[in-house]
């Protein structure tokens, strides 16, 4: 999606922080993505019984047949999007800029995401093996990402 600058049609969140947040919304709504939120999905109770047994984002996974990695619950090393919402928002903002509109604020992201290069979302995805094995190396602790 990222690499090829398509903007998605709906984000399946289960409301982490990542897409909880006002930033984040903004873009959302102005490129008409459509924010689906569910019940938290807890990596470490993948299969465990629990008194809830069911979690409405594992239930819409498996009904999808999404393949789900088992990794640390909440590991923003493991989450490549925040580096790229980290760079849009500090673009959007640089030296404090606000916007008097929607419009505006809207074409001022399209701008700011379109001077992402691809190189770089591509370097981000083959980052992935070096942090996923950070991440086990730490047990599940921070990373240098």
């Amino acid at each position: 999606m990222l690499k090829e600058g398509r903007i998605p049609k709906a984000v399946l969140t289960d409301q982490g922080l990542e897409f909880a947040n006002a930033t984040f919304e903004k873009i959302a709504k102005m490129s008409n993505i459509q924010l689906i939120r569910t019940k938290g999905y807890h990596s470490r109770m993948n299969g465990a019984e629990t008194p809830n047994p069911y979690n409405s984002t594992r239930a819409f996974l498996a009904s999808k047949k999404i393949k789900v990695l088992d990794w640390p619950a909440c590991s923003p090393d493991l989450n490549l999007i925040e580096s790229v919402w980290g760079i849009l928002a500090s673009s959007v903002y640089k030296t404090g800029k606000q916007y008097n509109s929607i419009s505006e604020f809207k074409d001022a992201v399209k701008t700011e995401w379109s001077k992402i290069h691809p190189s770089y979302l591509e370097n981000l995805s083959h980052s992935m093996p070096n942090r996923i094995f950070q991440v086990i190396q730490n047990n599940g602790g921070f990373t240098s990402y």
